[in-house]
């Protein structure tokens, strides 16, 4: 179909423009600014050629969300989660912490919390009823348990010491050999018993990401109760002998002298979940931000009575609070469920592409799209035949449909993201695309694309626009380089992680890695013909 656009100009502009080159014109969104009465057509033929890859494992360190769960995608495969994370000291007053002149401080209890996303729902009689955000599947327990981490999550990787320290989604076997625990008296010792240690199932053997606000009573000496809230999230009681050892005789040892010396003394937290004994087989993930998370230990300290001659000391309730930040790693265990899927990325047609792109978060999948019949270097006579129609590109895009009846109804990521893959980074018209959603900056850039429309409640398609990037390649001679495409978790995070296994330098953007779900696309080679992978390119003759 022709569509035609005439836009109106004045007769000096008019005659300016039928003097000048193809540089002279202007092109605005969608509409051309040139002689009037030009035809815009629209051309689908140029090859693409895309195919699936399997990732492997993949970086998954110093991460802002994580999923934390179990879930059966059964469209791709099974995954469970593990998470560890360094503790940080207070920034400030560590040098009084312990008034250690009278006697030590005696740990009275250890608490630990990290809220999740919610949203209050409503308020009676100062208590409220939340809603939980980002959590999917059906309701689940879970064994939950807490080690000290054994395990240096350095920064810097040896023996130069110059790059990051990179850890991979597949290294739980290496953190969980080496986990710590307490003994009977508290120390600190490898294999030992978990932190979490409470009688309270809710806080291990059946733990479940519960919506309930937490309310915590305390009554103080005069028998007054007061009642302290917090939003839902994981709470659980620490062992407090563990802790008494670990910082207080730390402290006096020197080992919380300064940050780098504790983070080697007391290395993190790990957090190790399993199936319980109630629910074998649990399917619940819940998008968590662990790095604002805290530990709170609460204990009785002897201070001096201010205007006391001889001094005398009375005991006084403090609180030291560590955080839950420094470098972190999110670990994937993954059982394929879907054969067809394994075979699929694992044995990919690059030379005619591939008939569907299984694109998968975590240790998962993605696509290359490989345009106009290029070869290792980018170059091919189709190329320089589309270079040589001297086109004024009004729009370029790519359209991918999802296979419906291959997601079996399997929850869908809302976003895709488009990548130049030879250069690791953004293409041209994400940097360009400057629309916002206040309301959700995840669907930011709107006009880049890559958003799913869906039709009857399900994902139908996604398209992505690359019309200046199609426009560099044909205009400008830019490098007709490979694109990688993959699911995002949030498109504005272009943050990149390392492949485990490659020769090359390529990366992958860290809001894929931390993606739980995945989507089933049709490619090039499909034989359904309306739902096939094309480049469109709209355009206008000059």
């Amino acid at each position: 179909m022709i569509l035609k656009k005439n836009i109106l100009l004045a007769s000096t502009l008019v005659g300016c423009i039928l003097l000048s080159c193809d540089k002279d014109f202007i092109e605005v969104g969608t509409n051309v600014i040139g002689q009037p009465n030009f035809e815009l057509d629209k051309d689908d033929q140029a090859t693409v050629v895309a195919y699936n890859k399997a990732l492997g494992y993949v970086q998954s360190n110093n991460v802002d969300l994580v999923p934390f769960g179990t879930y059966n995608h059964t469209a791709f495969e099974k995954v469970t989660t593990h998470y560890v994370t360094q503790v940080e000291l207070p920034a400030t007053g560590l040098s009084t912490a312990f008034n250690t002149g009278f006697q030590l401080p005696v740990v009275k209890n250890v608490v630990l919390y990290v809220p999740y996303f919610s949203k209050r729902v409503s308020t009676e009689n100062e208590n409220s009823t939340y809603s939980l955000d980002s959590i999917f599947g059906t309701d689940s327990k879970y064994k939950l348990n807490v080690y000290e981490n054994g395990y240096l999550l350095r920064d810097l990787l040896p023996p130069n010491f110059t790059d990051p320290q990179p850890f991979f989604s597949n290294q739980f076997n290496e953190f969980f050999q080496v986990r710590r625990g307490s003994d009977a008296q508290g120390n600190s010792i490898v294999l030992g018993q978990r932190l979490n240690n409470s009688n309270k199932p809710e806080q291990n053997d059946a733990f479940s990401f519960s919506k309930e606000e937490i309310r915590i009573v305390k009554t103080d000496d005069e028998g007054v109760e007061t009642t302290t809230r917090f939003t839902p999230g994981i709470w659980m009681d620490l062992n407090k002998d563990f802790f008494q050892k670990k910082i207080v005789d730390g402290f006096v040892q020197g080992n919380l002298s300064n940050p780098n010396v504790f983070k080697n003394y007391f290395r993190g937290i790990l957090f190790h979940l399993e199936n319980s004994s109630e629910d074998p087989n649990p399917n619940q993930l819940n998008m968590i931000n662990f790095r604002g998370g805290r530990i709170t230990i609460t204990y009785d300290d002897w201070v001096p009575k201010i205007g006391s001659d001889p001094i005398e000391y009375e005991k006084r309730e403090k609180e030291m609070i560590l955080t839950l930040t420094g470098n972190n790693t999110v670990f994937m265990e993954t059982i394929s469920t879907n054969p067809t899927y394994a075979n699929a990325i694992n044995n990919p047609n690059t030379t005619l592409g591939d008939e569907k792109l299984y694109l998968k978060g975590g240790a998962g999948s993605m696509a290359i799209i490989e345009l106009f019949g290029r070869d290792g270097n980018g170059l091919s006579q189709e190329l320089t035949d589309y270079k040589d129609k001297n086109w004024l590109i009004n729009e370029a895009n790519l359209t991918f449909f999802v296979d419906r009846d291959a997601m079996q109804n399997s929850r869908e990521p809302n976003r895709i993201l488009l990548y130049d893959l030879d250069n690791n980074n953004v293409i041209v018209d994400y940097s360009l695309d400057q629309t916002t959603n206040p309301t959700n900056p995840k669907f930011n850039k709107s006009t880049f694309g890559g958003i799913i429309r869906r039709v009857d409640n399900r994902g139908f398609s996604y398209k992505i626009r690359l019309t200046t990037h199609i426009r560099n390649i044909l205009r400008d001679n830019k490098a007709n380089v490979r694109l990688g495409l993959v699911v995002t978790e949030n498109v504005n995070n272009i943050n990149l992680s390392q492949f485990q296994n490659t020769t090359t330098n390529r990366r992958i953007p860290t809001s894929s890695v931390i993606h739980p779900f995945g989507t089933i696309l049709y490619g090039n080679n499909t034989t359904t013909n309306d739902k096939k992978l094309k480049l469109e390119i709209f355009y206008t003759k000059l």
